[in-house]
């Protein structure tokens, strides 16, 4: 539902007003008689003796929960905006918008969501097809058909999570802009304003209930150190170093690793809350100064140019990740360490781009008569060009503490200058240098700060750098593309429209990000291209 107007309230102000509404409703299956299980935090599992944690399944009937949907529908969308232009005098206009929006649930489905309802089933020969796994003739081996109603179905495997108070909520922004437009002189406007976005509730996938909490590991680690805390998450419950350090068994009859056991829900392996994007706890801002000239058509020439000074804070990147593209948090109980600079943050972007038709020919101002028309009338000229500053970039330990954490674990940084290697020529050159520098870091786990590094790897707690370093960054994104075209009028009905394109006209190299992982033995080495080399394209169209 939408409703939105202009007020002109006099000849200098004009409002704009508007109200939306949106209705999620839940996910319900029709294929199957409302097919759908999920995991649920409060249910007692029977196969964990009665420890919190089962998989209920949707639709009326024996162990049914007698509802449709798993998760609850969202009726509060209401999207309102509200703007103003205001004639400050007769070439400035001064204009203010803020509103609430919100992106579609595009992501919720239930694809990982038919657990009980489809069965899997595997015949194979048992002797390397000397004989078959079965004959037609003989019939087919008897198999079981689901559903298969049974809170254990997931027990000792990965489950999926829909949240049932965020499934269906509505990722959401908040819009705030204001600027200044001067026109300058004929045809010529300039524009300058501030633009700004927060994000809430945005799919992530951050969400990890199931990891072991740090206290746990932390307390472990004083009594026996990092090496012996890693010794004893790896030990099977029933050994003497278990029951040396008095590990309680979750339930009768567990059978697997320290490491499980400690797990809120030890029965189950991860319980993933971002499958099919039930996960909306990821928030974000950005904050742009814009600068912004252009020349409407006239004289043949059109020209657009802008530049925008920005800053962009996420823990969010991705539906699948956070900023670094890993997935899942670092640590699921502090998910705040995940907020930082975004690996989309570029604080400079310059765009230009023009068309200009040349004046010659026809109706121009020169040679327009004659074998000049012929030869010189009628070409266009356009060029689109962009330069946009680096991406802030990462580093990353490479060792993961043996918490079940979804998320990488990072370094302990002492100090964010210095991490680039001198290059050691006029340009950076990746067959003759390295991006890190080497001796910026110790790329052994240690529990203090070597002497004289930037970074480090933390062996026994998460380290403390930000997800992305905000004073080294990627390279420069330079790019220019040319176009030339021209239409041969030959007669009344009859024409040719030429073409030719080229892109990166400078061929310019823009070279990838490096190797970032500090235990691997390519760390700081360069081995791609971000862009492509130039390339040159021709064109005809016939038109009759």
């Amino acid at each position: 539902m939408v409703r939105q107007d202009d007020w002109r309230i006099n000849s200098r102000l004009t409002l704009n007003y508007g109200l939306r509404w949106e209705y999620t409703p839940p996910t319900v299956e029709g294929f199957f008689p409302d097919g759908y299980s999920n995991f649920d935090p409060n249910v007692p599992n029977p196969g964990a003796a009665g420890r919190p944690g089962a998989s209920v399944f949707a639709g009326s009937g024996p162990g049914r929960t007698g509802l449709r949907s798993l998760y609850e529908s969202w009726p509060w969308g209401f999207s309102p905006r509200l703007g103003f232009a205001y004639r400050l005098t007769g070439k400035t206009v001064v204009r203010a918008a803020a509103s609430r929006s919100f992106a579609p649930v595009k992501n919720t489905g239930g694809s990982a969501h038919w657990h009980g309802f489809v069965g899997s089933y595997t015949y194979a020969s048992n002797n390397q097809l000397i004989t078959p796994a079965f004959r037609l003739d003989d019939g087919f081996p008897a198999w079981t058909p689901p559903p298969f109603i049974d809170p254990t179905v997931l027990n000792d495997q990965d489950i999926p999570f829909w949240q049932s108070y965020d499934a269906g909520r509505l990722p959401e922004s908040y819009n705030c802009s204001f600027n200044f437009q001067h026109e300058i002189g004929a045809n010529l406007v300039a524009e300058i304003g501030y633009n700004g976005v927060l994000g809430r509730h945005l799919t992530a996938n951050l969400v990890n209930i199931n990891q072991i909490d740090p206290k746990i590991y932390e307390g472990y680690v004083s009594r026996l150190g990092a090496q012996g805390a890693n010794n004893l998450l790896a030990a099977n419950i029933t050994s003497e170093v278990a029951r040396a350090n008095s590990v309680p068994s979750p339930y009768a009859g567990f059978n697997g690793p320290v490491s499980q056991a400690l797990r809120p829900y030890p029965q189950y392996r991860s319980v993933f809350t971002s499958q099919d994007g039930g996960d909306r706890s990821g928030t974000s801002s950005y904050h742009a100064l814009i600068v912004r000239v252009e020349k409407r058509y006239s004289s043949g020439l059109a020209l657009l140019g802008s530049y925008v000074f920005s800053k962009f804070l996420s823990d969010a990147d991705g539906a699948s990740g956070v900023n670094a593209g890993v997935p899942g948090s670092m640590d699921h109980y502090n998910r705040n360490l995940e907020m930082g600079l975004s690996r989309r943050d570029q604080t400079h972007i310059f765009k230009a781009n023009f068309t200009y038709e040349l004046p010659f020919g026809k109706g121009r101002q020169f040679l327009n008569t004659g074998i000049g028309n012929y030869v010189f009338g009628g070409w266009r000229v356009a060029a689109i060009q962009n330069y946009f500053s680096g991406t802030p970039l990462s580093v990353f330990p490479g060792y993961q503490l043996p918490l079940f954490s979804s998320g990488s674990n990072r370094i302990a940084v002492l100090d964010y200058e210095g991490w680039r290697a001198p290059a050691k020529g006029d340009k950076f050159d990746p067959f003759a240098d390295t991006w890190w520098s080497p001796s910026a870091f110790s790329r052994v786990p240690t529990d203090s700060a070597p002497n004289g590094v930037k970074g480090w790897i933390p062996r026994d707690r998460f380290g403390t750098a930000t997800i992305n370093n905000p004073r080294a960054r990627g390279p420069w994104y330079l790019d220019e593309a040319v176009s030339v075209a021209r239409t041969f009028q030959f007669t009344e009905g009859f024409a040719m429209d030429f073409r030719w394109e080229m892109f990166n006209v400078f061929n310019r190299v823009v070279w990838g990000v490096p190797d970032s992982t500090l235990s691997s033995q390519n760390f700081g080495l360069v081995r791609s291209q971000a862009n492509s080399p130039r390339q040159m394209q021709f064109g005809l169209k016939f038109r009759f």
